[in-house]
């Protein structure tokens, strides 16, 4: 018994004490923790990446208007990764992040002839 506990817990690695509170505070509704766990995930630093997990934590801090939340969000769509491929929902994201104020999403939209 007290072996299947230990085979267990190496296959299921716990996380770093940061990593867990920055997810509790993600969890708990915190937009910037909710951003900054998907940007581990979308760039496979500290946390394995996986683009739906960014995706799903940039949702979240998305819909608490978090401006580079949005425009992560945007950018996921532009490339097609952890969702479909799509430049119209990219541009709308882009454009909300704008909104808040978002230089780097003014830029893109100004690049693409889209007034701001």
């Amino acid at each position: 018994r007290r072996i299947d506990q230990i085979l267990t817990s190496l296959n299921d690695p716990e996380e770093p004490e940061h990593i867990r509170q920055l997810r509790n505070a993600a969890e708990s509704g915190d937009a910037k923790a909710q951003n900054k766990l998907g940007y581990l995930y979308d760039t496979g630093r500290e946390l394995p990446q996986n683009d739906a997990e960014a995706v799903r934590w940039y949702r979240r801090a998305a819909a608490q208007n978090h401006a580079m939340a949005l425009y992560n969000l945007a950018n996921h769509y532009l490339s097609g990764r952890g969702v479909p491929q799509d430049t119209e929902e990219a541009i709308k994201w882009y454009r909300r992040a704008a909104e808040r104020g978002d230089e780097t999403a003014i830029r893109n939209l100004k690049k693409r002839g889209i007034k701001v």
